[in-house]
């Protein structure tokens, strides 16, 4: 490969949010934020410290709650719809399914978690798209952490919790 074109390469390449040897399709519990494109409050407003979702945010809290049909080992914790990103727990499980059937994949076979957030993505920007706003998207990349403990898990279930309390309109 020629210098020019490995400069090229590097150049256009996004640099990933990931860590870079980190397996994520590892069992373990993730803390997972996905924005909207642009930060638009396509999802809802805020009344009254709660969340009062749009039609899209209604759509998309039914994609993130189907994942467990689409990926049997996964098990869904805390999961929040915000105006502008959402928010939300995922296990992701080796030695079984939680569907209350057979896994089909392979027994040591995990979905990544890219695997896992592309599918929601795609998924609920298709049917938003269908109900009749064609403009709503995503921000391109989603943002993760890596849930260490059981301390951790509680502190970050508790900020989920308390997000739509705490929110600020970011347009004021």
């Amino acid at each position: 490969m020629s210098k020019t074109m490995v400069l090229i390469r590097k150049k256009n390449r996004k640099n990933s949010l990931r860590r870079p040897t980190f397996d994520y399709s590892s069992q373990g519990a993730y803390f997972i934020t996905i924005i909207t494109k642009n930060r638009r409050l396509y999802l809802g407003s805020i009344q009254h410290q709660k969340i009062a979702l749009s039609n899209a945010g209604v759509i998309v809290w039914e994609c993130w709650q189907a994942i467990p049909i689409h990926y049997p080992k996964i098990k869904l914790g805390t999961f929040v719809v915000m105006p502008d990103h959402v928010h939300g727990i995922i296990n992701i499980f080796r030695d079984q399914c939680f569907r209350g059937e057979a896994c089909l994949a392979p027994e040591n076979h995990s979905p990544s978690l890219g695997v896992v957030i592309g599918s929601f993505k795609s998924a609920a920007t298709k049917k938003i798209h269908e109900s009749g706003n064609p403009e709503f998207g995503w921000h391109r990349r989603y943002h993760d952490h890596i849930i260490r403990d059981n301390l951790e898990l509680t502190l970050i279930d508790q900020y989920i919790r308390d997000n739509p309390r705490r929110w600020q309109d970011p347009s004021r």
